[in-house]
């Protein structure tokens, strides 16, 4: 059970923060930010420019609906 505990606080503290620390990463994490993705949010729909987006993708399946197998 100690051993399980110990795991993963070095994970928690250690690990992922090192990690998320990487260039690669840090870039990915900071775009999203931008983007103002919520990296809480449990569906996608909760995403404030999720409205934006399912908008245009309506819009292009009207406009394109041959390309899209309708």
């Amino acid at each position: 059970m100690f051993a399980a505990a110990a795991t993963a606080a070095v994970t928690w503290l250690v690990v992922l923060p090192r990690v998320g620390n990487q260039p690669a990463l840090r870039a990915f994490i900071e775009r999203n930010e931008t983007l103002g993705v919520d990296p809480t949010a449990k569906f996608y729909t909760e995403l404030p420019g999720m409205a934006d987006f399912r908008d245009r993708t309506a819009t292009a399946r009207r406009q394109h609906a041959e390309a899209f197998g309708f």
